[in-house]
């Protein structure tokens, strides 16, 4: 081996690569050196007499192997408004408790970044499925980022949020007069990027740097805070009607890459939905059988 080799192997031996898995309640647990789940809203959880409806062997298992989004300077009260987005900013205030890695990553616990294709479900399975430094850090060294692929609707973000959601664009239309008044130039392009169709999905999933996502964090955070200031008085009906300053945030993060990416170069992955339960377990092994036979 050369020295430059030698070189290289010691500085991929010094990078620490970190990928935050976003949970709210018990589901199948993405453990490994390279992701770390996180209990986003515990404070509320643990706060509230909902907790009490919770098998208590599921909430020790959240105590046990999630860290939580409630120690240090943090937001976790908000988390019924901001959804995951607590966990990212409790990472970004107490970044130092997740060991000050060079890269961070956010991906949502039922939701993956397809780095490699993989269809099983095992022990290794995050490892399988390419979560490894060995892996990630040629393609952080090589890009900026790692964003979700972008899709084409068939409307573009405000139409689909209007769809979908209804009487609740008054968010989406308060966050836009938001931009108007306080960050002109922000609000010219997030218009111009509105009108288009290939824009999503819209997902609070990326991989960066340290020095990007802190920037993304001192970017997003402070037109958040100005969206709940302006909603304070508005009447939320129940929780789904409370998460819209988290759906919205998936739409501000959509442009915040696709701005980004315009100078950048980046990577862009499509996600899936592992196969986790009993029922997929079943599929599996059938699917399995029928390929060794025609194969």
């Amino acid at each position: 081996m050369t020295n430059s080799e030698k070189n290289s192997t010691l500085i991929e031996d010094n990078v620490s690569i970190k990928i935050l898995v976003l949970y709210h309640k018990k589901t199948p647990l993405f453990k490994n050196d390279i992701c770390v789940p996180i209990h986003c809203g515990r404070k509320v959880l643990l706060k509230s007499l909902s907790y009490k409806t919770i098998l208590r062997k599921d909430l020790n298992w959240m105590l046990k192997n999630l860290i939580g989004d409630d120690t240090g300077e943090n937001i976790s009260h908000l988390n019924k408004k901001f959804s995951e987005m607590t966990g990212m900013y409790w990472a970004w205030k107490n970044y130092d408790k997740i060991g000050n890695p060079d890269y961070i990553g956010f991906m949502h616990y039922r939701t993956l970044f397809n780095l490699i294709p993989y269809t099983g479900y095992e022990e290794n399975y995050l490892d399988a499925c390419g979560y490894t430094k060995q892996n990630l850090y040629p393609l952080l060294k090589a890009y900026k980022y790692i964003g979700t692929c972008t899709i084409k609707h068939k409307v573009n973000p405000y139409e689909k949020y209007k769809k979908i959601h209804g009487a609740d664009i008054i968010f989406y239309d308060t966050f836009l007069k938001i931009l108007k008044d306080k960050y002109p130039d922000d609000y010219i392009d997030f218009v111009n990027w509105s009108k288009q169709q290939e824009t999503g999905p819209y997902k609070n999933m990326f991989i960066t740097s340290k020095d990007e996502f802190f920037k993304y964090c001192e970017w997003i955070f402070p037109k958040l805070f100005d969206l709940d200031k302006e909603m304070a008085d508005y009447q939320y009906k129940n929780d789904t009607n409370l998460r819209n300053i988290g759906w919205v945030s998936e739409i501000i993060t959509s442009f915040y890459f696709w701005r980004l990416g315009k100078t950048c170069n980046h990577k862009e992955l499509y996600t899936f939905r592992p196969l986790i339960d009993k029922y997929d377990h079943k599929c599996i092994s059938m699917l399995r059988k029928i390929k060794k036979r025609l194969f």
